[in-house]
C-alpha cells in the first residue's frame, strides 16, 4: 500500500514538473512587442491622456490575457504587446521630448493624444520608420505624412452633425459662434460658422462669430453671452476650437447664460459626461443642460448598442472612470496597431508594417473586437487616403434627471455631408435611464 502511494507521488511530481517546465518554455517563446503612448498623463490635459492609456492598457492586458495568452502569432514568432507610456505633462514644448523616448525604447508603433504637439519629431518616424496614431480634433493635424494616421471624429464631421440636427429638431433662424482666436482658434469657428450655414440651414448674414482671447476665465465669457443675447441667438455653436474651449469652459459658458437668462439651444463639440457635469456645475447640473446637444463619438455607456454598454461597465468596474469616446478609440487602436503587425508578419520591419496599415481592409484580423461604429473607406478600406478613418457620430442631449443619451447617431463624411442619421428608440432611453439609476446607487 506504502509503495503504491509513494508511487503515485513521485508521478505526481513528475507530472507537475513536466507541466511546469512547458509552461515555462513556452513562455520562454512568448517575445514582447511596444506599442508607444505620448500623452497629457498629468497637468490641465490628463482628462484626456490618463482614460486614452486606460483603454490602450485594457485592450493589450484583453490581447494577452484572454485573446492570446500563449502569445499573438506574427510572422514566425509569438508575442505579448507592452505599452511604454511618456508623460509630456500637457506641455507642449515637452511633447517631442516624450515622444522622442518613446522612438528609443524600441517601439515598433506610437499613438499620441495631440499630433501637432510633436510634429518636431515627424521626421524621425519616417527614419525610424514607427507609425503613428493621432487622437487629435484638430485639423491642423498633418495627415498627408504617410506615417500618421487619426482615428477619431473631426471638426468636419461633428459640427456638421451637431448643426444638422439642430435644424431638423428647431429650426433655428439666428444663431452665435464662440471660438479661441489664434492658429486653432480661428479655424475651428470658421468650420462651426460653415456647419451652421451648409448643414445648418442658417443665412450667413445672421450668424455672428465672436473670439474671445485666451487664457478667460469663467465669467469673462459674460459679455460674449450678453452680445449674443442681443442678437437673439437661436443657438450659440461652440468647443473644439483650441485648448481653452473644452468641457471646463463649456460648463462656464451654460452657467453664465443661465444666469442671463439666455433661452436658447446650445450646438458643442465636447464629450462631457455626467461625472464631469456633476463636479462642474454641482448636484443642479441637469438644469443647465437641458438644451445643450453635444458631438462627440459614441461613448460606451451612452450607446444604443447593449453589448457595447455591457464592455463599458467592465472597463468602469476596473478602472472606476467613465468610459468617454476616446477609451473605445484606444481599445481600437491597439487592435488594427497589432492586426497591421500581424498581416505585415513582423513587429520590427517598419516599412512593412505601415504599408500593411496604409491599406488595412475594413475587416482585418481583429475586426470583430473594435467597439467604435465604423463606416468603411475607398472601398473596403479602414482610411481614406490621408489616414482618416470614419466612426459615426453621436449627437447627445440630456434629460431632465441628467441622464446624457443620444439623440441621434450620424454617419458624416469629411466634406460635412449628412450620409444617414437614426434616431434611438424609446426603449433605448428607458434602458440607458435604468443603467445610470443603477450607477449611481453604487
Amino acid at each position: 500500500m506504502k509503495r503504491n502511494y509513494f508511487a503515485l507521488v513521485v508521478i505526481a511530481i513528475i507530472v507537475i514538473a513536466v507541466v511546469s517546465a512547458g509552461s515555462l518554455h513556452a513562455a520562454d517563446k512568448i517575445k514582447i512587442a511596444k506599442i508607444g503612448f505620448e500623452g497629457e498623463m498629468t497637468g490641465f490635459l490628463s482628462m484626456y491622456g490618463q482614460p486614452l492609456a486606460h483603454g490602450h492598457q485594457f485592450a493589450i492586458d484583453y490581447l494577452n490575457k484572454v485573446l492570446f495568452p500563449k502569445g499573438m502569432p506574427i510572422g514566425k514568432d509569438l508575442y505579448h504587446f507592452e505599452l511604454v507610456v511618456e508623460d509630456d505633462g500637457s506641455n507642449p514644448s515637452e511633447a517631442p521630448l516624450a515622444a522622442q523616448r518613446l522612438l528609443d525604447k524600441g517601439i515598433f508603433a506610437m499613438i499620441t493624444v495631440l499630433g501637432s504637439w510633436i510634429e518636431p519629431v515627424y521626421p524621425k518616424l519616417a527614419e525610424m520608420k514607427v507609425p503613428m496614431i493621432t487622437n487629435s480634433p484638430f485639423m491642423t493635424e498633418k495627415l498627408e505624412d504617410p506615417w500618421i494616421y487619426r482615428y477619431r471624429n473631426t471638426p468636419t464631421q461633428i459640427m456638421p452633425g451637431v448643426a444638422a440636427y439642430i435644424k431638423t429638431k428647431f429650426g433655428p433662424k439666428r444663431a452665435t459662434v464662440l471660438s479661441e482666436m489664434g492658429s486653432m482658434g480661428t479655424p475651428g469657428g470658421q468650420m462651426w460658422v460653415d456647419a451652421a450655414v451648409k448643414a445648418g440651414g442658417i443665412p450667413r448674414d445672421q450668424i455672428e462669430w465672436q473670439q474671445y482671447k485666451v487664457p478667460i476665465q469663467g465669467n469673462e465669457y459674460l459679455p460674449y453671452l450678453t452680445k449674443a443675447t442681443a442678437w437673439k441667438s437661436d443657438v450659440i455653436f461652440h468647443g473644439a476650437t483650441g485648448e481653452s474651449s473644452g468641457t471646463p469652459d463649456a460648463c462656464a459658458i451654460y452657467i453664465q447664460a443661465k444666469e442671463l437668462g439666455y433661452k436658447g439651444y446650445f450646438g458643442s463639440f465636447t464629450g462631457m459626461t455626467d461625472v464631469q457635469a456633476r463636479t462642474i456645475l454641482g448636484p443642479n447640473y441637469a438644469s443647465y443642460l437641458g438644451n445643450v446637444y453635444q458631438g462627440e463619438g459614441v461613448d460606451a455607456f451612452t450607446s444604443p448598442d447593449a453589448k457595447m454598454r455591457a464592455w463599458g461597465r467592465e472597463y468602469f468596474d476596473k478602472y472606476k472612470e467613465y468610459p468617454i469616446d476616446m477609451i473605445p478609440w484606444a481599445w481600437d487602436e491597439i487592435m488594427i496597431l497589432v492586426s497591421a503587425a500581424q498581416m505585415a508578419g513582423t513587429v520590427t520591419d517598419g516599412d512593412k508594417i505601415n504599408k500593411a496599415l496604409a491599406e488595412m481592409p475594413f475587416k482585418f484580423p481583429l475586426s470583430k473586437e473594435l467597439k467604435t461604429p465604423m463606416s468603411p473607406l475607398r472601398g473596403d478600406k479602414m482610411w481614406d487616403e490621408k489616414g482618416q478613418a470614419l466612426m459615426e457620430v453621436m449627437v447627445a442631449g440630456w434629460t431632465k434627471d441628467g441622464v446624457k443619451v443620444p439623440a441621434a447617431i450620424m454617419a458624416v463624411d469629411e466634406s460635412g455631408k449628412i450620409l444617414r442619421t437614426t434616431y434611438p428608440k424609446p426603449e433605448v432611453i428607458k434602458d440607458l435611464t435604468k443603467e445610470w439609476q443603477d450607477r449611481n446607487k453604487k
